[in-house]
């Protein structure tokens, strides 16, 4: 066999293991793998997606066509979200939200596991529903977001506009279970825990973060 045709094969593999270990060590770059959670009663996402609910998912729904989708995994067009190293000492991982550019409006949402099995919740019947939240950009919105729980459309709390006073800094959020119950929500039967957005026609460019999401029990004197 010809020396300068072993050469080119040696070459050849060299490159393609090169382009290989590229390609693998930007993927472990991209993002910390997903922390596994151990299922708790009334948690959401605290580091992690907590086991009895399906996940993360947003619904969309563009303004100038009109267009409607369902997204899970990376994200649709306009809601992207990654859950991300918080590299901070009180937090380990937290969810990393934007909302692009596209003439949209759209939430974040965390489902019940299984399609049509929504969660019962009337245990946490007087408690709250608590979540931090970070905002370091609020683009095009009125710098306002918008909660609610929701129990099979068109059932749910109805919107609660979230304020939150300082860019860069952690606000801790609650919200009352009663108070939500009181705008149309059915604890018997949720199939939404948390959805959250901007403001509507307001939405593009905004850049914030949550952590902690939970459902919290009253307290009693027990």
């Amino acid at each position: 066999m010809p020396l300068n045709f072993k050469a080119n094969c040696l070459n050849f593999a060299l490159a393609a293991f090169v382009v290989f270990s590229i390609v693998t060590a930007m993927s472990l770059l991209r993002s910390p793998p997903s922390k596994q959670c151990e299922a708790i009663e009334g948690h959401i996402f605290i580091d992690c997606i907590d086991p009895s609910w399906h996940g993360i998912s947003s619904w969309e729904m563009r303004y100038d066509d009109g267009a409607e989708s369902l997204n899970t995994r990376e994200g649709g067009d306009l809601v992207k979200w990654q859950i991300i190293d918080a590299k901070e000492h009180a937090r380990q991982q937290i969810l990393d939200v934007h909302f692009t550019r596209v003439p949209a409006n759209g939430r974040l949402r965390f489902h019940a596991k299984g399609g049509g099995q929504p969660h019962d919740m009337t245990a946490f019947a007087g408690g709250t529903l608590q979540f931090d939240v970070r905002v370091h950009n609020w683009g095009l919105s009125e710098r306002i977001l918008v909660a609610q729980v929701v129990c099979g459309f068109p059932c749910g709390s109805g919107p609660h506009r979230i304020e939150v006073p300082r860019l860069n800094e952690w606000t801790s959020i609650v919200l009352l279970i009663d108070e939500l119950v009181a705008g149309g929500l059915d604890l018997a039967r949720v199939d939404i825990g948390l959805a959250i957005s901007p403001t509507w026609n307001r939405m593009q460019g905004i850049h914030f973060q949550l952590d902690n999401i939970r459902w919290v029990k009253p307290i009693t004197d027990e």
